[in-house]
């Protein structure tokens, strides 16, 4: 009975860490789910026709999408901020 009991209180002292790391990792909220749902659809993304054929095919060209948008947003961006800060 001793001898269990130890190797019980040793695996969760081992264990008790790993554990609490786990639990301080945060997912995605509410509202950044429905932002993300809201770029799906403007991109062509209907996730109410989910066809079983095409619907990964559907979502994968949504993401490409999206990700040539956010490229091009991030690229202008670059672009307007090394613009001002040139000095005349």
């Amino acid at each position: 009975m001793k001898h269990s009991l130890r190797i019980l209180i040793i695996a969760l002292g081992i264990s008790s860490p790993l554990l609490a790391s786990a639990q301080s990792t945060q997912g995605l909220t509410r509202e950044q789910v429905k932002e993300d749902l809201i770029q799906y659809e403007r991109a062509g993304y209907n996730p109410a026709r989910q066809n079983p054929r095409t619907w990964v095919d559907d979502a994968h060209a949504a993401t490409q999408k999206i990700m040539t948008a956010q490229n091009a947003n991030a690229q202008a961006q670059l672009a307007s901020a090394s613009q001002a800060s040139k000095c005349d």
